[in-house]
């Protein structure tokens, strides 16, 4: 099991749950650019997957772009974790991202998303709820 495998059972899950959201992987096209685009419903999410093995690495530039685009769009981190014998799942906003998520720490607050295992369809349900909660932005008043 790698990033890449993860992504891509990802993409499989949120097609099967997001009926016609088109999805762009933008993986290692640019430095900064997130993994993938969602776009579905009339928005657009950012989504940065990490496989922490136990630990969580982000690079500077990335973790500025993805703040970036939290404040002026929406973007979410999604992160796989192996914590001792299991895995979790867990979705949040880059201002939330802590320097690590250790299992006996970490303590989610409500736009956290956290389940045990590689559970792909928590993330579609993340999304699911963020997209109902996204106010519908006007790109004319920007």
């Amino acid at each position: 099991m790698n990033e890449s495998s993860l992504k891509r059972d990802l993409c499989d899950q949120l097609r099967s749950d997001l009926p016609g959201c088109v999805i762009f992987k933008h993986a290692d096209r640019a430095a900064g650019v997130p993994d993938l685009s969602v776009t579905w419903q009339e928005k657009t999410f950012w989504l940065e997957i990490k496989f922490a093995n136990p630990k969580l690495s982000t690079r500077e530039l990335q973790h500025r772009r993805m703040l970036q685009l939290e404040r002026h769009g929406n973007a979410l981190y999604v992160v796989y974790r192996r914590h001792k014998e299991n895995f979790w799942t867990t979705v949040l906003l880059p201002s939330s991202l802590p320097g690590s998520l250790p299992g006996e720490v970490f303590v989610p607050d409500r736009d956290t998303w956290v389940r045990k295992g590689l559970d792909h369809s928590l993330v579609s349900s993340a999304l699911q709820e963020s997209f109902s909660r996204t106010e519908d932005r006007d790109i004319g008043a920007r």
